[in-house]
């Protein structure tokens, strides 16, 4: 089973600490900085996705209105769209990428391993993912852009 583990965020906060500890280490306080502005940026972007948008639009999941769906993990009965889990894993992997074009690499995969677990769990639906990933890709190239936070390549 490991889309429901993939889906589930504590199980990304070990890869996350790893990560932008070895940013921390490699860029010093740049790389410090880069994790306060993920932080601040997911917490914008869980906000927008999960406590505005999904109230406005009130879409019902497939899990709940769609009664063949394969559902392998539990059925929230939050609204569908937008995708909070899409929103913030390509919140931090724009956030990455716009920083340093080379950590687009590891990035987007694990933002798109993200968001393609909540379409396999039978959660959400591809419009939902979608804006989702816009969201964060928004939110992590303005945060990036007004910040000036970006590392000289090398």
């Amino acid at each position: 089973m490991i889309m429901p583990a993939v889906s589930k965020y504590r199980n990304w906060i070990p890869v996350g600490l790893l990560f932008f500890g070895f940013l921390i280490y490699r860029d010093g306080l740049k790389g410090f900085l880069l994790f306060l502005l993920a932080a601040a940026c997911v917490g914008l972007s869980d906000f927008i996705s999960s406590h505005i948008l999904k109230n406005f639009f009130a879409v019902p999941r497939p899990c709940i209105i769609l009664p063949d769906v394969h559902l392998l993990a539990g059925c929230s009965h939050s609204g569908s769209f937008p995708s909070s889990h899409a929103a913030n894993s390509f919140t931090i992997a724009s956030v990455l990428g716009f920083y340093d074009k080379k950590l687009w690499y590891f990035a987007i995969p694990c933002a798109l391993l993200v968001l393609i677990s909540r379409l396999y769990l039978g959660v959400h639906y591809p419009s939902d993912v979608t804006f989702g990933a816009i969201i964060g890709v928004g939110i992590g190239f303005a945060a990036v852009r007004l910040s000036r936070l970006r590392r000289e390549p090398a």
